[in-house]
């Protein structure tokens, strides 16, 4: 897959996590919108990963790749939101997030994903 398509794909689930997220009515509807935005957050990680020969096919591998970011940047802050990303997967799994937590993760998160397309895009051109 293109960078260009995997960036697209990306972009594609955060937006519909936010619509998700804006016209939910219902509980399932943010829980579904929330697994979105950690799927988002997962391919960039996978994408940074294949852009580095880095392993990375299970949850375990992801969170070695958001290590490796801290370690490579010096911004610990990837530790935390591999863990807020993580959260919006165990919200989908379980409801288990209250309105303030569910949007600091949302916030981290998507944070954290334009810093995965940034760097998807800048190794793209390197």
């Amino acid at each position: 897959m293109s960078t260009d398509e995997q960036t697209a794909r990306i972009r594609e689930l955060v937006e519909l996590s936010d619509q998700g997220f804006e016209t939910s009515e219902r509980m399932t509807d943010q829980m579904i919108a929330a697994d979105m935005l950690w799927g988002a957050f997962a391919r960039g990680l996978i994408a940074v990963a294949m852009v580095h020969g880095w392993e990375c096919c299970s949850e375990q591998h992801m969170k070695d790749v958001a290590d490796r970011l801290a370690d490579k940047q010096h911004q610990p802050g990837w530790r935390q939101d591999f863990e807020a990303a993580a959260q919006l997967q165990q919200h989908f799994l379980h409801g288990h997030l209250d309105e303030t937590r569910l949007a600091a993760d949302r916030r981290s998160t998507k944070r954290a994903v334009d810093q995965l397309l940034k760097i998807i895009l800048e190794e793209d051109t390197t």
